[in-house]
Formats: C-alpha cells, sequence, structure tokens
C-alpha cells in the first residue's frame, strides 16, 4: 500500500501540492477524485485559513480508525495497513531544516517552538483506505462578519514531541459506508462535543453503528452500512453514551431557529435530518433524492447583535433567533463547517447545501428540513418550546400595558432565549450593569445546573431577565427569578405584578410566586 514507505517531512501548502499529496497517500484516489467535494471544499478551507506549510507524520495510530480496522478490515482478504498519515498545517512558512533543528533543540528552539504552536491550524488523518481516506479532522474554523460556532472544543495533538493544540474546533470525518453512513458520522462529531461537555465516552464510529442497530429493527446487515440509520437507531446510539434524544420536527422555519439557538447556544450541537431535492436530468422539476443527516455546530445573524428594537404595533413577538440566516454544519458529504443558508421564496424555506456539488447528476439542489435531533443531559428536562410558550404569554402581558410600562417606551422587546448552566450564568452576571446589591444576591443565590435564560433586548441592550429552571418537571413552578437591569423597570414590574388578570395565567403564577419570595422571604403567593 501507498502509506508505507512515507517519511516525515514538510510540503509548501498549494491546492496543487494538497491535491497530490493525497492523491499520493492513496493509489485509488486519482481515479476518484474528479467530483469529489470534500477535497475541493478542504482546500479552500484552508487557504481562507492561510495555510501555508504542511508536515507529514506517518506511522501516525488514529484510535478511532483502528477501532474500525480490528472490527473489519483487518478481515478482508486486501492488506489494508492499520497505520494513517496524519497532515499538519500552519500559517507560519519553514522548512525541513528548521523543523529538524527545533525537534533536536537548537540554541533557538523555546522561541521557535512559540512560532509553530502560535501558527497552527489544525490536522487532517488520511486513512489507508480506496475512496472515503478523510479520517479524523480538526482546523479551525474561518470567522466571518456575526457568525458563531459554540458547539466546538479544543484537541491536542504532539508532532515529534511537540505539543500542539486547536483551539474552538469539533472532528469531522467522513462516512465510508462500511463503519459508518452520514448519520453515523454526524453522530461522531456530536459526541466530540457532547463528551467535552458530560463526560461520556467517545465511540468510534463502527461501535455507534453496531450501537444503533442492537435491540432495534433493521432493514438489512448494519455493517457494511451503506444504507445509514433510521431516526430510532439514531436516538439508540445517543442513549448508548448514557445521554436523552429529544426530537423536534420542523414544520415551520421559525422552529428550526428556535430549537438550533437555544441549544448550540449552550455548545450542544444539534443533528439536522433533512431531505434532499433536486432537478435530475435536465428536468425542471425538483425530485426528490433522499435523507441526510448533518450536526449542526454553528449559525450566523443577518444583522449586527446590537439591532434597533421594532415598533411597538409589530405584529408577532420578536426573538433573537430568527435573525439567523446561514447555519454552519458538518456536511460529510462537504467537509467541516460548511454552509447552509436559509432561502425564503414564494411561501416555502429551504437551506441551500453544497451536497453533490461535484456531481453533473444534479442541479439546484436544495435540503429541506425535516427533523432535529438533540443529545441531552438526562437532567435537561424543560425543552425550549415551553419556555417560548411562557415568553409568549409573558410578552402579550407587557404589550397590553404599553401605555405604562417603561420596557415598551423605546419599542418592543427582541427575546434571547438560551439553554445555559448556573456557573456560565453567574461568570456573565458578574460582568452586567445589574445593581450592586442585586447582583450580589443573584451571585449568593443557589440554582440548578442547567438554567433557561430569556433576556429582554431593547435598542441592543437587555432590559430584564427571566431565569427558568431546565431541571425541573413540566407540571411544576420553575420561574426562578426575574429582574430588571434599571430600578424603573423593577419598580414597575413589581406593581405589574398585582395585575390579577395577568396573576392568574400560568406564567403570572409562577412569577408570583417568585415576587412573593423576594418581598417576603418565603414561597407564599
Amino acid at each position: 500500500m501507498p502509506l508505507r514507505g512515507v517519511k516525515p517531512r514538510v510540503e509548501i501548502y498549494t491546492h496543487d501540492r494538497f491535491e497530490e499529496l493525497l492523491s499520493g497517500l492513496c493509489e485509488a484516489f486519482p481515479r476518484r477524485a474528479q467530483g469529489k467535494t470534500s477535497l475541493a471544499y478542504l482546500s479552500e478551507h484552508l487557504g481562507c485559513l492561510d495555510a501555508k506549510t504542511i508536515v507529514v507524520e506517518p506511522k501516525y495510530i488514529d484510535r478511532y480508525y483502528l477501532e474500525d480496522f480490528t472490527a473489519y478490515y483487518v478481515k478482508c482478504f486486501y492488506p489494508y495497513e492499520r497505520e494513517c498519515v496524519r497532515l499538519h498545517f500552519f500559517s507560519h512558512v519553514f522548512t525541513q531544516e528548521w523543523l529538524i533543528e527545533l525537534v533536536r533543540g537548537g540554541p533557538n528552539a523555546d522561541i521557535d517552538i512559540e512560532v509553530l504552536q502560535g501558527s497552527y491550524l489544525g490536522f487532517i488523518v488520511v486513512k489507508p483506505l480506496p475512496d472515503s481516506i478523510i479520517g479524523r479532522t480538526c482546523l479551525k474554523y474561518y470567522q466571518e462578519p456575526n457568525s458563531c460556532f459554540p458547539a466546538v472544543r479544543d484537541y491536542k495533538a504532539c508532532l515529534f514531541g511537540i505539543p500542539l493544540n486547536v483551539r474552538n474546533t469539533l472532528g469531522f470525518q467522513e462516512q465510508d459506508k462500511v463503519a459508518s453512513a452520514c448519520a453515523t458520522s454526524a453522530l461522531w462529531s456530536a459526541f466530540q462535543a457532547t463528551g467535552c461537555l458530560w463526560q461520556h465516552s467517545l465511540p468510534s464510529p463502527i461501535e455507534i453503528t453496531r450501537a444503533a442497530a442492537s435491540n432495534c429493527s433493521v432493514r438489512s446487515r448494519p455493517i457494511p452500512n451503506a444504507d445509514g440509520l433510521t431516526l430510532e437507531q439514531m436516538a439508540h446510539a445517543i442513549q448508548s453514551v448514557g445521554l436523552e434524544p429529544y426530537y423536534v420536527y420542523l414544520d415551520k422555519t421559525d422552529v428550526l431557529l428556535y430549537a438550533v439557538y437555544s441549544y448550540v447556544t449552550c455548545k450542544i450541537p444539534v443533528i439536522l435530518i433533512f431531505e434532499i431535492r433536486a432537478r435530475q436530468g435536465g428536468k425542471q422539476d425538483l425530485s426528490p433524492v433522499g435523507f441526510h443527516a448533518v450536526v449542526v455546530i454553528g449559525y450566523r445573524f443577518s444583522a449586527p447583535k446590537v439591532a434597533e428594537s421594532p415598533e411597538l404595533d409589530s405584529a408577532s413577538i420578536q426573538f433573537r433567533s430568527m435573525q439567523i440566516d446561514m447555519l454552519y454544519v458538518h456536511d460529510d458529504q462537504v467537509g467541516p463547517y460548511a454552509e447552509m443558508p436559509l432561502v425564503i421564496e414564494d411561501a416555502t424555506w429551504y437551506l441551500k447545501t453544497s451536497w453533490g456539488s461535484g456531481n453533473a447528476k444534479y442541479a439546484d439542489v436544495r435540503a429541506y428540513p425535516h427533523a432535529l435531533l438533540i443529545p441531552l443531559y438526562h437532567k435537561i428536562r424543560i425543552p425550549y418550546s415551553m419556555i417560548y410558550e411562557k415568553i409568549v404569554e409573558f410578552d402579550g402581558w407587557l404589550l397590553s400595558l404599553k401605555e405604562i410600562s417603561p420596557i415598551l417606551s423605546s419599542g418592543r422587546p427582541v427575546w434571547d432565549i438560551q439553554l445555559t448552566e448556573a456557573n456560565t450564568y453567574k461568570e456573565d452576571m458578574r460582568k452586567t450593569a445589574l445593581a450592586s446589591d442585586r447582583k450580589q444576591d443573584l451571585l449568593f443565590d443557589s440554582f440548578p445546573r442547567f438554567l433557561w435564560r430569556a433576556s429582554a433586548i431593547v435598542n441592543g441592550q437587555p432590559v430584564m431577565n427571566i431565569l427558568f429552571d431546565a431541571t425541573d418537571i413540566p407540571s411544576g413552578q420553575f420561574v426562578l427569578e426575574v429582574y430588571a437591569y434599571e430600578n424603573e423597570l423593577q419598580d414597575f414590574l413589581d406593581i405589574a405584578m398585582r395585575d390579577e388578570v395577568f396573576r392568574r395565567t400560568p406564567m403570572g403564577q409562577g412569577l408570583g410566586v417568585i415576587y412573593s419570595r423576594l418581598r417576603h422571604g418565603d414561597g407564599a403567593v
């Protein structure tokens, strides 16, 4: 096999050299490179990161490939290799002689190591397979204006004894249709994030496929995994690592954006399942191609975060999440951080996708979202939909008092709803302009581990927060705190809570408990 005999070396990065390097590492790659979207995408991504140098690290043992290898490839008649090659990318230009001197511990080694670490862009593991050669990939993302990538983590690497870090990224790899299909690859990337959050095991693709198929009905043999996974099987794979699957059916645009924003801001990746439709064979009508799964790790806002609040006569409640116009996904058929812009036209909506862009068979490829599958820690019990309903109720109450409400004097509030952890909330709270005594009370108070935080924003500035207990039961009084940043608004809320009509609503009852406790020191209404 071509990977045998590969030696450590330094290469100057160019698009052509990158393609030649991959071609040399996989004997079947030149025959199948034409139309392979992932190669062109990775090359473009590295170009955006200003990659200058490649270091080839041979004989690399990748845990995830090794587990797939021992479970399947080692039993093949063809002698597939167990060792991979890892390619490291840097934005600093250096030579092989410079790197050798650094490894040997030359006189400027400490300074040069800092230069190497500061210019590190990440790595790609090249698997010794005939086609799906892109293994575990950890590359930095390219930051665009108004884009956010919350569902990321840090990775460590060691190059010839030199410690390196890839900060704020998430592992990606291609499907190989043996150990994994698209759903398995999406689950693998999602578990890379949730494993860091909640310390569960990080299964390999073949372990995910086996867990998904166990105790679930299958149409055919699970391995090789050419047919993909059903939603039931994906949910079972989530349960196999100790998490709970939360299913969201996507019938409207706002449901997609609410759910993605609410959970991804808490660093929880969400798995998006959509139907692909395209024009095929020169036909004008869109026809179904199949279903595909990707993992959402970020989003882009269509306007700056400091946005003017809408007028009071706006027809509906305003949410921060509705300003999202782009999702960033790990798509195993495209690459990491792939863009999926939101398109609304002719009373329909869909996402654009680069899936199949290198295939002349398809034209005008569109993704029609079907469902979200979200891996959650078992203590996150209150779903975003219940918080959404509470805020709609509260917003309507505020609007009914617009003649006397100081919160509505400058415009209608935009609601920013996020899932967060208590420690993260308190870290943010320390940086706010809240009155010192109120801030102290909140910081000294005890909170459940997971919170829903709904912030009312007017003219780009938060004016009040409502906290909900995300670990409570749906029938419980899970409103924890409500407070304003200005004394005038706080006084208004105290008075307005005496409104009998609102106090009889579920939201009013929950807030009444909080206000009573704040005023009297007990939980009596």
